[in-house]
């Protein structure tokens, strides 16, 4: 006879109810100066299409739209559980490629480009642009310092030949996830925190 689906959920409740009770609440034995481990989260239990997995692994979109879309702004805000950073462009949506680097460097010169934090994420858009058509930039292109759990800095990296590049300095290598909204086109990008 097999088991009812109302007793399997029952029985996997107990078991992650045993694994949270058992890891990493911090210990009430009297030990002074302790700190529990700092948990982030690195996969969701069940992504839908506006809600990818959590991972720290390479994420590369392709896309050929018929205009190329231009960078109109880059904000970052701190959520309870993650760091956003959103991309927002006129137009269409490009495509792009997220990933960890050992360090960001700058589009065409090669050149480092200096990040607060640990870890470096590398974000490059493509195609794309972040400039006008008399060369100034089509958005506030300042250096965005947030002091937020994960993310402490968003710099960019470069706008060459259709690629628009930024690099995240990172207080470690947290998963991430990548989404792509519309109305108006944003790439967003959410480090766990």
């Amino acid at each position: 006879m097999k088991p009812s689906r109302l007793a399997l959920a029952a029985a996997a409740t107990s078991v992650a109810a045993l694994v949270v009770g058992c890891g990493d609440a911090p210990s009430t034995s009297g030990a002074v100066g302790v700190t529990p481990p700092r948990v982030r989260p690195v996969a969701e239990a069940s992504p839908t299409a506006s809600q990818p997995v959590w991972s720290s692994r390479p994420v590369t979109v392709r896309r050929s739209p018929a205009t190329q879309p231009r960078l109109v702004a880059v904000r970052a805000a701190h959520h309870a559980t993650y760091d956003r950073v959103v991309f927002e462009f006129s137009g269409p949506l490009p495509g792009y490629t997220v990933r960890y680097v050992p360090q960001v460097v700058q589009d065409g010169s090669g050149r480092p480009v200096p990040l607060l934090g640990q870890a470096s994420l590398s974000v490059v858009l493509t195609p794309a642009v972040a400039h006008t058509a008399a060369g100034a930039a089509s958005y506030d292109n300042r250096r965005i310092v947030t002091g937020f759990p994960s993310l402490n800095e968003v710099a960019a990296a470069g706008d060459f030949e259709g690629h628009v590049s930024f690099g995240l300095g990172l207080d470690d290598v947290v998963g991430f996830r990548v989404l792509s909204l519309t109305s108006p086109s944003r790439i967003v990008i959410d480090v766990a925190g």
